[in-house]
């Protein structure tokens, strides 16, 4: 799926399985439980010359409106060896368009989402700046590809249950209903 201002996810074959792995695809997530897992993605990234950290939500809320049918529909006719690939064009605090990249699967009873990129703002330019770089177009060839931001940390909010994954910049979310107390 696509957005008239060039974000889009799809369907992609999943570099991280090795020999025997297979992800749990095609799956069904309920709507409700993918939009609390876009909603709740907390990131912590390095902000300035001062060392400070900027904390805050991954995904804004019209990112979540996108995100949600969209990857949605690729977890539900992705097959086993892939993965929901998904490249965000976010508008920038800058001049540019930020850039946002990462990957969703379904593996036994979890959603996994890995992070790519974090509002890169030096992946789009002028055009002589994209052609002489190509950044723009490897990135949307694998959005996953050259991981470049450094310090950039995952965590969950208190609303959802979630643990590290087994990547780096990977969340993992457990579905269905809260263990009882």
């Amino acid at each position: 799926m696509t957005d008239p201002g060039g974000s889009f996810v799809r369907v992609d074959p999943d570099p991280t399985l090795t020999a025997g792995m297979r992800n749990s695809h095609p799956a069904s997530v309920p709507p409700g439980q993918l939009r609390s897992i876009l909603s709740s993605i907390i990131v912590e990234a390095p902000s300035g010359f001062a060392g400070g950290v900027e904390k805050g939500t991954l995904f804004e809320p019209e990112d979540v409106e996108f995100l949600l049918p969209a990857v949605s529909g690729a977890l539900a006719k992705a097959e086993p060896t892939e993965w929901a690939v998904f490249y965000l064009r976010q508008r920038g605090r800058l001049l540019r368009p930020e850039i946002t990249t990462g990957a969703f699967a379904v593996h036994d009873n979890v959603v996994q989402m890995t992070l790519g990129h974090f509002r890169r703002t030096d992946v789009e330019g002028t055009e002589e700046e994209n052609v002489a770089a190509d950044v723009e177009e490897a990135l949307r060839d694998d959005p996953l590809s050259e991981v470049w931001d450094i310090g950039v940390r995952l965590s969950g909010n208190m609303d959802i249950r979630w643990r590290p994954g087994p990547l780096a910049r990977t969340l993992v979310f457990p579905l269905g209903p809260p263990p009882s107390p």
